[in-house]
């Protein structure tokens, strides 16, 4: 993926636990998974949209979340 080189990996050489570095902005994560959901935010890719207000989100639960709050919401209370 071209995400995969924007980001480094870092070891602790104490433990071996892993961080993941965004070459970005130089935020650090605890695993894989969040930074390249993260890098999502740099590059614009937004995979998850509501198929009713067409609005676009960059991770499931953001969308989730939207769904259930704002668009529940407003269709039945």
């Amino acid at each position: 993926s071209q995400l995969a080189n924007q980001f480094i990996v870092n070891q602790n050489p104490n433990d071996g636990t892993r961080t993941y570095t965004c070459l970005i902005c130089s935020k650090t994560f605890c695993n894989q998974r969040n930074v390249i959901v993260h890098l999502r935010i740099h590059t614009g890719f937004r995979p998850y949209q509501c198929n009713v207000c067409m609005r676009t989100f960059t991770s499931k639960f953001i969308y989730t979340n939207f769904f259930f709050l704002v668009l529940i919401d407003n269709i039945f209370f």
